[in-house]
């Protein structure tokens, strides 16, 4: 089993849903692919402005609001939304310029809870992380991305369950 899932998680993110405006990938900090040993998982998402002009970005706003996560147990097909932080609309007056080509990130993480919860070290999770925030001094959301991120279990990594 190891052998099939080293295959997959080897692209730590894929950008599945997206702004045409942004390209929005995440990986893990400081691992390679995302491996649950039992601590929480830490991650980074990376938003890249692809336009030929700059986009004014509420980056602070994202930043305390975090991202949308839902995960998905590949094994069993359970979903779960986990809970994200409270929004501060003063935030979004705070606007970053985030020039062509240029990357931002902002930073998530998902509690060892519920991924023990569904298998701990022998996990095969996949966390899809969204991205909204109103745009262009709208007080509408818009979508900024969306991308997947895969977590294994320590055990199920290596093949040692």
């Amino acid at each position: 089993m190891a052998m099939g899932l080293s295959s997959d998680i080897n692209a730590e993110s894929r950008s599945t849903d997206s702004n045409p405006d942004f390209e929005i990938t995440a990986s893990c900090k400081g691992q390679t692919p995302c491996i649950f040993d039992g601590d929480r998982i830490a991650f980074d998402i990376s938003v890249r402005n692809v336009k030929d002009t700059p986009i004014n970005l509420p980056l602070e706003f994202i930043r305390y609001g975090g991202p949308y996560i839902v995960l998905h147990d590949n094994r069993t097909q359970r979903q779960l939304t986990l809970p994200s932080h409270m929004l501060d609309g003063a935030l979004l007056s705070n606007v970053t310029a985030v020039a062509p080509g240029q990357s931002v990130s902002v930073s998530g993480s998902i509690d060892a809870s519920y991924l023990d919860a569904w298998g701990g070290e022998d996990a095969d999770v996949t966390a899809m992380i969204k991205l909204a925030a109103p745009l262009d001094g709208s007080k509408q959301f818009q979508s900024i991305g969306t991308t997947a991120l895969r977590i294994v279990g320590s055990k199920a990594f290596t093949g040692k369950g």
